[in-house]
Order: C-alpha cells, then structure tokens, then sequence
C-alpha cells in the first residue's frame, strides 16, 4: 500500500536530487565530485541488453533449497582500467556477487583462482562500489595460499585439487 510517509521523502528527492548528496554529507561522507545532480530513474535493472557472465557458479543445497551460491573467477591478469576492457572486472566481481544472491535469495560468496603473485595481490581487493563497508573482497586463492599436493598415495579423491595446485605457481 502506497503512503504519504513512503512517497513524500520521494518526491522531495525527484524535484530536489541534489538532496541526496546531503544526506551522504550527514551520513559524514565527502560528496562526490560533480557539477549536476539529475533525478535518474528508479529501474534498478541494466538498462543495457548485455550479458553479464562470471566464469562458475556452484549452488548449494540442503535437500532442496538452495541455501548457498558461489562465484568461482580464473583471474590471470590485474584489470588495468586502461586496457581493452577499460576495468570492468572492477565493476563486474560485485555485480556476479549482488546478481547470484539476489536470484537464489541466498548468501553469495566468490573465489578467485590466480596463477601468480603479482593478479593475486591485486585480486585480494578491496573493490569499492561506493557505498562505505560495501567493498568486494573476494577470497583468493594463489602462489602465496594455495597448498602444493604431491602426494601421489590415496584413492584419487584430492586429483582434481592436485591438477589445481599443479596449475598455480607454488613457491
């Protein structure tokens, strides 16, 4: 049901946008640098048609819910944001996480798999959306964390994980 209480502090904003980076001062933000403040529209869905592929997801079930999902990125490179790419990994790891949990309705998590020191230091983040505390920082695992398995004993259960930690530069 639709309210005064609800729809006043909304068309305050619509007429007056420039409000809402008052409120950023009073939540003790700087404001961010800008000339115009426009109201935009409230569809939050990309306004693009575009796909937004992450490289793995692994759901998780107990019975039948779904009770967990997982983001799973193979990063080989640092995103510079001035390469062909232009940074978008930057704004695309919170994008997967936002996107999984929001279809599944359940906690998202991310793992990146990196292949050496220098991706996996730039990995590990923080990646800021702007919001304070609302950072990306995905689990990473590399050179520097990933265990070196060369035992060739057992009943091939670690397997997959041994090709893994063959595939990343142990020290």
């Amino acid at each position: 049901m639709v309210t005064a209480e609800h729809e006043v502090p909304l068309r305050i904003l619509q007429r007056q946008p420039e409000i809402a980076l008052d409120l950023l001062t009073l939540a003790g933000l700087d404001r961010p640098p800008c000339d115009t403040v426009l109201p935009g529209s409230e569809v939050a869905s990309d306004t693009k048609i575009r796909s937004l592929n992450c490289d793995n997801v692994s759901v998780c079930r107990s019975g039948e819910p779904i009770t967990a999902a997982i983001v799973n990125e193979v990063q080989r490179s640092v995103d510079k944001p001035t390469s062909a790419e232009g940074g978008k990994r930057r704004w695309a790891w919170p994008a997967y996480i936002a996107n999984v949990a929001h279809r599944w309705g359940v906690p998202a998590y991310m793992n990146v798999l990196c292949f050496d020191r220098r991706v996996e230091k730039w990995a590990r983040g923080p990646f800021p959306v702007g919001q304070p505390g609302f950072d990306l920082r995905p689990f990473v695992f590399g050179p520097s964390n990933f265990p070196a398995l060369t035992d060739t004993a057992g009943d091939g259960s670690m397997a997959a994980m041994a090709v893994l930690s063959a595939t990343i530069e142990n020290p």
